[in-house]
């Protein structure tokens, strides 16, 4: 196993603790037991630039423009609603198309 991007384990086993205590809390008194925690690894993704992107899925690795897809559609159904889904897609094809980078830093200057 890779030793680097392990926030999202620790997230979940933080998570899977929090309810655990939850369920002590509420099911002593009604003698519950609690269940067993178990991770899914979901596996690894990094987008490092414009077409160059590494996926890890355990039973696939992928490299470049492939990856960079993964990356693109991933990110994407993480977003809440659709509206939010199909405003950050357009955003990101008119970026990727012309080849225009948002603002990256606020220095108080006019330009």
């Amino acid at each position: 196993m890779a030793t680097g991007g392990l926030s999202h384990r620790l997230s979940a086993g933080g998570d899977a603790t929090g309810s655990l205590y939850r369920t002590v809390g509420q099911g002593a008194a009604q003698g519950q037991g609690s269940r067993r925690f178990c991770y899914l690894d979901k596996g690894n993704l990094a987008v490092i630039s414009r077409h160059a992107a590494v996926a890890d899925m355990g039973f696939m690795r992928v490299w470049n423009f492939p990856a960079w897809l993964i990356g693109l559609f991933v990110h994407i159904a993480h977003l809440i609603e659709f509206d939010n889904k199909v405003m950050v897609l357009f955003q990101w094809a008119w970026n990727y198309f012309t080849r225009k980078r948002g603002a990256r830093l606020i220095t108080g200057r006019d330009a």
